[in-house]
């Protein structure tokens, strides 16, 4: 380390190679090995103390460094997303990730990627304890932003980056999705457009008023802390209200965009402005840490997207939870009630099932027949929804958000919630359970005996011989893709739970049934009456419509798509199965061994696991990371699920006879108490 400082006193005061050969000597082999890089700044520390001509040669090559390269980009857009749009945004980010912006040499940014190049820098800098930056700048004498000359360049480019930012906060705060979730700003006026007065103000008396208070009690500053308070407590307005007004990528976007600019601004300063009760270059380690983590992470697709999302997901998850709760059964009426519901869904998809056979004895091409068995699965999905009838395994997406709700923070402070989430377990476990049966005992013999009166009728079966053999093959647990293609179908089911979720969002975002209401060609057509019904009824009711007719695409699509691309995917759902598996056996005259029909169950068995198993999964795990839930009682939540299990294991099964007090009524109510 020695030997660079001396170089650095021979080195013409632009090169900056020495500063990346002296980063690298601090750097450790991983960044979880953070004491290497500690001591490698105490021996720095130690070796300018004992050699203070090494020490002012530093210093005046890292003023030099910082002289002749601009910080005004760093400090204006470095982890600030641009104008441009989630979607631009995104392809930018990938398009720079494999082919990295060039930067100009007299910038910072293109100082950072050449000094702290490895992507995983940011963890070992921000590992180091501020206390040991802080004495290394101590001990260089760098002099603190607070206690520069108005007339220094770096103090020039951070009130310009001000002033920049101001302007475009107030350009986003008058953004019409901004405008239209916060009507009350156009009354009493915006906090947004406010802020760019305070700040101009601010930026002219520093640089003209040779009084100027540069400490943090000077009250301009506090008065734009206070206006920039203001300014989160709308945007937490516009989160909070999302089920009113609904929630998008844009709007995401374009709060991600001002909650950036706001922190920025905040920094920025709190650069400018002395606090004496803080230890001195406190602010400066905050920025180098900051700014060294943006520009590691500033090409993450991953973070960015994630970033994104996250409000839209929750949102739509909730609308999925709230879908949920409707499946979970607390009493013994409602265990019925499913079970009879169930029944219904099985009765219709005994007929699915039907058609689903005829329709491939037509000899459609490929496009036709994926689109006539889409049409028979979406329209047949819509009939059992708007019947009031249930689809097993529609339950895991939509009730894995519940179960996600019940897991948040604010419920884990009551003594008994490991004990209430077990009994959320139990009944989401006996109401799957007895919606399976009610499809599958269902669906069976009523497809079954369809199958033998057309083949009484007709003279011909609806599935011949050949047809029910390659019915009964599609089944065996081993000797098929049965498992693999009901993975396929869960994972259906799932972006099933997903569509529902954003189309209610959508709903409430895009006023969808405010616009029907206002339809001139449907007020022209139909009574008045009627169009209100209909703006109603899709406000409660669009999202599971467009799941469901999704699903039914989905589900419809995929073997076509498969024999097009030569790929051995298709889909297997347990109540379909059960109604080919009583087609199959009507149409070969009951001629199969027991052996056969015991394996063909144990096909079925496997494919409603698989349904269930994978669909849940991918909903609670998406449900869970939306809500950020963090999983401090694991243990303690399967220390009371295995005590439910041994204690009283049947209500895994069946509903206790104790009629439930009112809080058990609604999963989520009896988390909260």
């Amino acid at each position: 380390m020695k030997n660079i400082l001396e170089q650095i006193a021979q080195k013409p005061t632009e090169d900056i190679d020495c500063l990346i050969a002296l980063i690298r000597k601090i750097r450790p082999r991983s960044p979880k090995k953070v004491e290497y890089a500690i001591s490698q700044i105490e021996n720095l520390i130690a070796l300018l103390h004992i050699y203070p001509p090494l020490r002012e040669s530093l210093l005046k090559y890292w003023t030099e460094i910082c002289r002749s390269r601009s910080s005004l980009r760093l400090l204006t857009d470095l982890g600030i997303f641009s104008n441009l749009g989630f979607f631009t945004e995104t392809n930018k980010k990938l398009v720079q990730k494999f082919l990295p912006e060039i930067h100009p040499e007299n910038t910072f940014i293109y100082l950072l990627d050449q000094v702290f190049y490895k992507k995983n820098d940011y963890q070992w800098v921000n590992s180091v304890p501020d206390d040991v930056w802080i004495r290394l700048l101590k001990v260089l004498e760098i002099r603190p932003i607070c206690s520069l000359q108005r007339d220094e360049i770096i103090l020039e480019q951070i009130l310009n980056a001000l002033l920049i930012i101001s302007l475009r906060m107030t350009t986003i705060g008058i953004d019409p999705e901004i405008v239209d979730r916060l009507p009350e700003l156009e009354k009493f006026g915006s906090p947004f457009l406010a802020q760019n007065i305070e700040v101009d103000d601010f930026i002219k008396f520093f640089k003209d008023d040779p009084k100027f208070d540069r400490s943090i009690h000077n009250t301009d500053y506090k008065q734009i802390l206070v206006i920039l308070s203001q300014c989160e407590s709308y945007i937490d307005i516009i989160r909070k209200n999302r089920n009113q007004y609904g929630i998008t990528l844009n709007i995401t976007y374009i709060l991600l965009r001002l909650s950036q600019n706001i922190k920025r601004m905040k920094l920025l300063l709190v650069l400018l402005l002395e606090d004496k009760a803080a230890p001195a270059y406190q602010n400066e380690v905050s920025l180098l840490k900051e700014i060294v983590k943006l520009n590691n992470k500033k090409n993450s697709v991953t973070e960015h997207i994630a970033n994104n999302i996250s409000l839209l997901a929750f949102q739509i998850t909730e609308h999925t939870g709230k879908t949920g709760e409707h499946y979970i059964t607390s009493t013994r009426k409602e265990y019925f009630k499913m079970l009879k519901s169930a029944s219904w869904g099985g009765f219709i998809v005994a007929f699915l099932c039907i058609f689903k056979t005829l329709l491939y004895y037509f000899k459609f091409p490929p496009f036709g027949q994926a689109f006539m068995y889409s049409m028979n699965y979406s329209f047949g999905f819509m009939t059992i929804y708007v019947t009031g009838s249930t689809l097993a395994t529609k339950q895991p997406a939509m009730t894995a958000t519940t179960i996600a709700q019940s897991l948040d923070a604010k419920h884990t402070q009551d003594p008994g919630y490991a004990d209430n989430f077990a009994k959320l377990i139990a009944k989401v476990s006996r109401s799957q359970l007895v919606a399976f049966l009610g499809n599958v005992l269902v669906v069976f013999p009523v497809a079954f005996i369809l199958a033998w009166n057309y083949f009484l009728f007709a003279g011909t079966h609806i599935a011949d011989p050949h047809k029910a053999r390659i019915l009964l093959d599609e089944l065996h647990p081993t000797q098929s893709y049965a498992l693999f293609h009901a993975g396929i179908a869960g994972i259906y089911l799932f972006l099933a739970g997903l569509i529902a979720g954003y189309y209610d969002n959508k709903s409430i975002s895009h006023k969808i049934p405010q616009r029907i209401k206002a339809h001139p060609f449907l007020k022209r057509i139909l009574p008045k009456a009627w169009v209100n019904n209909l703006a109603g009824y899709l406000e409660h009711n669009l999202g599971n419509l467009a799941g469901n007719f999704y699903f039914g695409i989905f589900l419809g699509s995929t073997g076509i798509l498969g024999i097009i691309l030569g790929l051995p995917i298709d889909i297997r759902h347990i109540t379909f199965a059960a109604g080919n598996l009583g087609l199959a056996l009507a149409g070969l005259d009951n001629e199969v061994s027991w052996r056969t029909i015991w394996v063909s169950w144990l096909g079925i068995a496997g494919i409603g696991f698989m349904n269930f198993i994978v669909s849940f999964s991918l909903s609670i795990t998406v449900a869970i990371q939306s809500r950020r839930v963090k999983f401090k009682e694991t243990k303690k939540l399967f220390r009371g699920l295995r005590k439910l299990i041994f204690k009283k294991p049947l209500q895994f099964v069946f509903p206790p006879r104790k009629k439930p007090m009112s809080s058990e009524t609604n999963p989520e109510t009896e988390i909260q108490n």
